[in-house]
């Protein structure tokens, strides 16, 4: 296996970029741990990126929402089909960058028939946002589109519409190739 590192330095974010073989990547701030288990496998296959865990979503009646005060963000940035590095990455921020972040997501307006739209120009890169609260309380998970119809929503919630605010709070956080879907 293959292991590589180098630090980087964007947006006063140090982040270290490991690649752990074809396919995986992780970025973690300096000093912090990256947890097993979230960053998905990833695989280029005849020229198509495919990611782990990465499916069609079952929309469900209720509009997702997230609970405030968070006390962090995890980010999982995930890469699109046509993505030829095909690595996935792992960004943290702070509690101020997650609150901003859940409150996007609450006041983002709610699509109840989005499970019927067809989305154009969608090539399945996205953001897996984790809002963090502390030991004793499970991260909850929130799926962001980067591109295509650009849907917020959770497993077996509905879906909410991307606002150009959820954008601007989420820019700082995202590598440079991903960064493009959200300027």
């Amino acid at each position: 296996m293959r292991l590589s590192a180098r630090i980087v330095v964007t947006l006063g974010l140090t982040m270290t970029l490991m690649s752990l073989g074809e396919g995986t990547a992780i970025a973690t701030q300096k000093g912090a741990t990256t947890p097993l288990g979230i960053v998905p496998v990833t695989r280029l296959n005849g020229g198509v990126c495919s990611v782990a865990g990465t499916g069609q979503p079952s929309y469900g009646p209720t509009p997702p929402s997230v609970a405030p005060h968070p006390l962090g963000i995890e980010v999982v940035w995930t890469p699109g089909l046509n993505d030829k590095s095909c690595q996935a990455a792992l960004v943290r921020g702070s509690s101020r960058v997650a609150s901003a972040l859940a409150f996007d997501v609450d006041v983002a307006p709610f699509k109840p028939q989005a499970a019927a739209v067809v989305c154009p120009d969608d090539d399945n890169a996205s953001a897996r946002l984790y809002f963090t609260y502390g030991r004793r309380r499970p991260a909850e998970r929130i799926d962001a589109e980067l591109d295509g119809c650009g849907w917020i929503s959770s497993e077996g919630s509905g879906a909410r519409g991307a606002t150009s605010q959820f954008r601007t709070d989420l820019l700082p956080l995202a590598p440079a190739a991903w960064a493009r879907y959200l300027s």
